[in-house]
């Protein structure tokens, strides 16, 4: 039985095996936020990819295309 005083924090309350999955959860959650607003590269596989980083992936396409088209536009008319 765990006695609580005033001076003891909740993190010296958890054990170890604990403090070491929470831990683990944080950093994956950090991981995750991190890396699913940015593109996906060109070969990466789609299983593997978020729903907000294929989102990412298909705007930056049309936004390259749409400067493509636009190069060539110019480059005819000259």
């Amino acid at each position: 039985m765990v006695l609580f005083d005033k001076d003891v924090s909740k993190e010296q309350v958890i054990c170890e095996t604990c403090l070491k999955l929470q831990k683990r959860i944080n950093q994956q959650q950090a991981r995750k936020e991190h890396t699913s607003s940015a593109p996906a590269r060109d070969k990466a596989p789609l299983v593997a990819c978020g729903a907000e980083k294929l989102r990412a992936t298909v705007i930056a396409d049309r936004v390259q295309l749409k400067d493509l088209r636009q190069d060539l536009k110019t480059s005819n008319g000259k």
